[in-house]
């Protein structure tokens, strides 16, 4: 069987406050024994799998008849793929594929598969490990079992953030308070991460190589969460992600919102040049805005017409992903239903009727 490595790159898009971005989401590694067609055809297939579960954010993507497709079909949506000799030569090597982005997006449009965009929740991971030479809480310095666990959460495109566990994390939190799952204690130690969301959990080596990892997700909405056991560390750390993946991918990328739509945004705090170019930047920036147009500028003040993909309930979570606009309670009109929304299917924009309001950090 071949084993897969994914090199996704999260990076940091910096605006006014940093916005967590996923890169590499089109792209994944194939370990192949040799560079044949047959090996190279099974290696397409893996990777196409791979890249429709990081960029829909679910599991499974394949089995949808629209995307049933043969490593030869498959083929016309790689952009390019290279082969890397791996450090043992008697083990092959690592063949690296890029899809072509556009093509395949337009391919899970038509096939009614949600696109999660790279503007992704940045999750703080606290995990106590238990049963693998002691008992400890993994942080951010690299190490084998950090290093793993990283590589599982950006395997199914998710952007982590492990704990440095200096002397101030430890003096907030212990081994006993994240395996107890006592919430209060690890939410006021994420506190200094200004994290929006925080993941905990404990992982326990079992009998043999069996591995569990029973996990628990913090954020506005509540807590939500799962229990894996699996056969390795490898396995149970990529079947937690893959359950929060689905989760967020539920929140930031509903099923059933592929309709275009728009609405105008009012934004107070515009005072300078830089300040307007940095916000059309910025909302030009968001996989689910389309298009930015203004339509009236004054003083500290400017509105914009946007078109978006989606319902604008879900592209304000998205805004609210980082501190660019900061939302003006009591001035907005309602969030309209997604049945009021203009919907646009082509042709030139019109006027919205829709507003919401905010101000530029």
């Amino acid at each position: 069987m071949i084993r897969f490595f994914i090199g996704t790159t999260l990076y940091l898009f910096s605006f006014a406050a940093l916005a967590v971005q996923v890169g590499g989401l089109y792209s994944a590694s194939i370990e192949v024994l040799d560079q044949s067609q047959s090996a190279r055809n099974e290696a397409l297939e893996d990777a196409f799998s791979i890249v429709l579960q990081k960029v829909s954010g679910r599991e499974n993507s394949e089995d949808n008849a629209g995307l049933a497709l043969k490593s030869t079909e498959i083929s016309a949506y790689v952009e390019q793929f290279q082969y890397q000799k791996m450090e043992d030569p008697a083990s092959g090597y690592l063949l690296l594929i890029n899809f072509q982005k556009e093509a395949l997006n337009l391919l899970m449009q038509q096939a009614g598969v949600p696109i999660w965009g790279s503007d992704r929740p940045e999750v703080l991971v606290w995990l106590a490990v238990k049963g693998d030479g002691g008992r400890y809480i993994l942080k951010a310095d690299s190490n084998n079992r950090a290093d793993q666990v990283k590589q599982a959460a950006a395997d199914k495109g998710l952007a982590i953030t492990l704990p440095l566990l200096d002397l101030e994390d430890q003096r907030a939190l212990s081994f006993n308070d994240i395996w107890g799952g006592f919430s209060d204690a690890i939410v006021n130690a994420s506190t200094r991460y200004d994290a929006k969301k925080i993941m905990f959990g404990r992982i326990e080596k079992l009998s043999g190589n069996n591995w569990s990892l029973k996990w628990t997700l913090i954020d506005p909405m509540g807590e939500f969460g799962g229990d894996e056991k699996q056969l390795s560390l490898n396995l149970v750390a990529g079947k937690s992600f893959a359950g929060l993946a689905a989760h967020l991918a539920a929140i930031y990328a509903p099923s059933g919102q592929e309709f275009k739509s728009h609405l105008q945004l009012t934004v107070t705090g515009v005072e300078t040049l830089s300040d307007f170019i940095r916000l059309t930047r910025y909302l030009s920036s968001l996989d689910k805005v389309k298009s930015v147009n203004w339509s009236h500028v004054e003083a500290g003040k400017v509105t914009l017409s946007l078109s978006f993909t989606g319902d604008v309930a879900v592209l304000k979570k998205v805004i609210a992903l980082n501190h660019v606009l900061i939302p003006i309670e009591g001035s907005a009109s309602p969030v309209p239903r997604v049945e009021e929304l203009l919907v646009v299917p082509n042709g030139p924009l019109e006027s919205p009727e829709n507003t919401v309001f905010y101000r530029l950090d």
